[in-house]
């Protein structure tokens, strides 16, 4: 049997974690249309297992290969994925996003099929036109417009795709307790010297999560990547203290302010709505304060913090020693 082009992979793992049934089926919906017109096969990773995802393949007009993944966590799904798919490229999308324009592969894959990347991350926005939901993107997905280059440090793990063979080669490590590595992943495959890249064009909706539950996961996450990636300059303050805390908020506010000025046209920041959408980011973030307090205590409890502490002071010490040998 010959190799498809492209593998075309969702999950449904957010199924399990409170997506709606609803979103997958359109996703997959969409997958099938897109493979129609491409040389392309569809692989979904099966989390649930109730039988549900298996009826859905059994009524999609295209065939569906169903990967096994009850029990595993999201970036191991995404991992087995790879393995599994024959294409020369493996593109993401999660079950609960839907591409906004009918040539978003086109979009998405053009700088791995010119030669330009080793892999590309597209724009996912938050499928709510309101402030609310424009602030939620800024700060959930502004990360992918940091450098003015196109080049991407993370990427949004339900809008992306890759060369196999390096999807393979360099699957995404182990989170150590983040539902998402896909920061320490981008960074592997940059330490590798390899090209991700940013595609503005590429554009995916993403279902709106339940707020507080998001939030609170965010703050939580925020804390966390630092245990799992010590290298942040977030890992010099992982404190228990109100110091520390204050610290964490305010870096975040910096950040959201930057991205909010440097938004892509598409996430729909205007001078109309730009000061609700601040004060919306402001009230969000207010939200997340309770995951980072909780994530601080708990990485104090268990010595998380100070293993990360350690590892980023010891980092920093080898740096300025590379420096001054430099020098």
């Amino acid at each position: 049997m010959t190799s498809p082009e492209f593998s075309l992979v969702t999950e449904s793992f957010n199924v399990t974690d409170g997506q709606s049934f609803s979103s997958l089926h359109a996703a997959l919906a969409a997958l099938s249309t897109i493979a129609a017109r491409n040389d392309a096969e569809i692989l979904i990773t099966d989390a649930v297992g109730d039988g549900r995802v298996q009826q859905l393949v059994a009524a999609s007009c295209v065939p569906v290969r169903v990967i096994d993944a009850v029990g595993l966590d999201y970036d191991a799904q995404k991992n087995r994925a790879a393995e599994q798919a024959r294409g020369r490229y493996v593109v993401y999308l999660d079950g609960d996003c839907r591409p906004v324009r009918d040539d978003w592969l086109d979009r998405l894959t053009a700088p791995l099929r010119d030669g330009t990347a080793d892999a590309v991350g597209g724009l996912t926005l938050y499928d709510d036109p309101t402030p609310t939901g424009i602030a939620a993107t800024v700060m959930d997905f502004g990360y992918v417009w940091d450098r003015p280059d196109g080049r991407l440090e993370c990427y949004s793990s339900n809008n992306v795709a890759f060369l196999r063979s390096l999807r393979c080669e360099l699957p995404v490590p182990d989170g150590g307790g983040l539902r998402c590595n896909c920061y320490a992943h981008a960074q592997v495959i940059l330490r590798e010297g390899r090209r991700f890249r940013f595609a503005v064009d590429a554009v995916v909706l993403h279902e709106p999560p339940d707020v507080a539950t998001e939030r609170h996961r965010r703050g939580w996450d925020l804390i966390a990547a630092c245990w799992s990636n010590p290298l942040q300059i977030e890992s010099s303050q992982l404190f228990p203290t109100r110091a520390a805390f204050d610290w964490q908020l305010r870096r975040l506010q910096h950040l959201d302010a930057v991205r909010l000025q440097r938004a892509p046209t598409a996430v729909g920041v205007s001078d109309r709505n730009r000061d609700e959408v601040r004060r919306e980011i402001v009230r969000l973030r207010s939200m997340e304060a309770y995951g980072i307090r909780d994530a601080l205590l708990a990485g104090e409890r268990d010595g998380r913090n100070a293993a990360a502490r350690a590892d980023f002071m010891q980092w920093r010490k080898a740096q300025a020693t590379a420096i001054a040998s430099a020098g």
